[in-house]
């Protein structure tokens, strides 16, 4: 992949402004587009019409009501109607949005960081701080099995800190990547216990980790001067693309492949 296939855009058109009660931690369209759903640190997910920017639900419970916990992601799957929202305090919860019902919830004894939510099967991983990315059935809200490193010094076969993001392959059911403190991306196969290979570099500090839809080419955003957006071979680990500029460093953490083209992000 050549360096002059991607055009930079720094000119963007403000179509509006939400005054948000609370700081925002994720933010997501809904599946048809016409809404807008977020995430605070006051545990409320907030559904926002994207026409006339008005605010029109409020999504919380009784367990929030009496403990609030930041919001740290907002995901959803292509076999579900619900909205998946994780919060800091170890919870997941599945939202009706149409009724504000919170249908299931899952509990975990560690911080809750992030979500990956595959295409491909009805599963999902969540990362947190205890290092591990564990694996649920969407359906049943049952844990799978965890996934961590195996501990012994001469193999960098998982996470050694935090892990804030998690990303599934859009054409292989059975792979996923993983990024967070420990400086690594690292490789997962479901059917294994801890990571095949990994990526040395990316420092990950939110939902930053991509694949492009044709499955080749990885995108990430490093919570770091050098190498801070940064386009690597899927298959060979390569680094193909640096695009570290001043206008990159402003945007360090989100990252994420247009849907259509393998050539925008």
């Amino acid at each position: 992949m050549k360096k002059d296939v991607m055009e930079t855009v720094t000119t963007l058109l403000l179509e509006g402004k939400v005054t948000h009660p609370m700081d925002l931690l994720s933010c997501r369209f809904t599946k048809t587009g016409d809404e807008i759903l977020t995430g605070s640190v006051d545990g409320v997910m907030r559904k926002i019409n994207y026409n006339d920017l008005t605010m029109s639900r409020l999504y919380i419970d009784q367990q929030l009501e009496r403990s609030a916990s930041p919001i740290t992601s907002i995901k959803f799957s292509p076999f579900s109607e619900y909205a998946l929202c994780t919060y800091a305090e170890g919870i997941v919860k599945f939202w009706n949005l149409s009724s504000g019902e919170c249908v299931r919830t899952i509990e975990e004894s560690n911080q809750i960081l992030g979500c990956g939510v595959s295409p491909l099967q009805r599963v999902f991983v969540t990362t947190g701080d205890n290092a591990k990315l564990s694996l649920y059935d969407l359906e049943t809200g049952n844990l799978r099995r965890n996934f961590e490193q195996s501990y012994r010094p001469e193999f960098a076969d998982g996470h050694k800190s935090r892990v804030f993001a998690a990303k599934f392959h859009p054409q292989n059911p059975n792979e996923l990547l993983s990024g967070g403190w420990d400086n690594t991306v690292q490789y997962w196969d479901i059917r294994k216990p801890s990571a095949v290979k990994y990526i040395a570099g990316p420092h990950i500090c939110g939902d930053s980790i991509d694949i492009d839809w044709t499955g080749r080419m990885i995108l990430t955003c490093s919570f770091e001067e050098d190498r801070n957006c940064c386009i690597w071979d899927y298959n060979t680990t390569q680094l193909l693309n640096d695009f570290t500029s001043d206008q990159s460093r402003l945007c360090r953490r989100p990252a994420k492949w247009s849907e259509t083209s393998p050539n925008i992000i």
